[in-house]
């Protein structure tokens, strides 16, 4: 029989129909009881890397990801004109097993989105609004006093914070 994995893992063609490929089919079983019998994808792929078994021609190295396309795969119960490898009771109970071992869980999606809560209204006062604009024809003289306008703005920020509403407080 030639080796072709454009055919299920476990099958083969002969004379253009599926078979069972008596080798194949055995690793099949084995990857199925071990599932369920608690061993990881991880285990039973090592395992199979190990025993040298091949999953194509001249490949012997597993990974899990080849272990759950087999756990995942329902042709193996007889569907699709495939010839059934193991029983509907085996592989709804890895099935099962696979859905309890599962340590992702999908983030629930939000039925309504929510709005982000509005920010607290500013108005500044009389003295805010004189510090800025006090600030402002200090900049726009010809010599400036750095530190004297380093001190406006340093009132101005604190008068602003003062003015701010702070949690459960509707004053400025």
């Amino acid at each position: 029989m030639c080796k072709n994995r454009n055919i299920t893992f476990g099958y083969a063609i002969e004379n253009g129909n599926i078979i069972i490929n008596p080798t194949e089919s055995e690793i099949v079983k084995t990857i199925f009881n071990r599932y369920i019998n608690g061993e990881s994808f991880k285990q039973i792929a090592e395992s199979m890397t190990q025993q040298g078994c091949e999953y194509r021609a001249n490949t012997h190295n597993w990974n899990k990801n080849m272990v759950k396309r087999i756990i995942d795969c329902d042709k193996y119960i007889g569907t699709d004109d495939y010839l059934p490898i193991i029983d509907s009771a085996t592989f709804h109970q890895a099935v099962e097993n696979k859905t309890s071992r599962c340590t992702y869980k999908r983030p629930e999606k939000e039925t309504e989105t929510t709005a982000p809560a509005p920010a607290p209204e500013y108005t500044p006062t009389l003295e805010v609004i004189r510090l800025g604009k006090e600030i402002g024809r200090e900049l726009d003289n010809l010599e400036v006093d750095k530190n004297h306008i380093k001190s406006l703005i340093m009132q101005c920020a604190s008068k602003n914070y003062d003015c701010c509403h702070t949690e459960g407080s509707t004053e400025c």
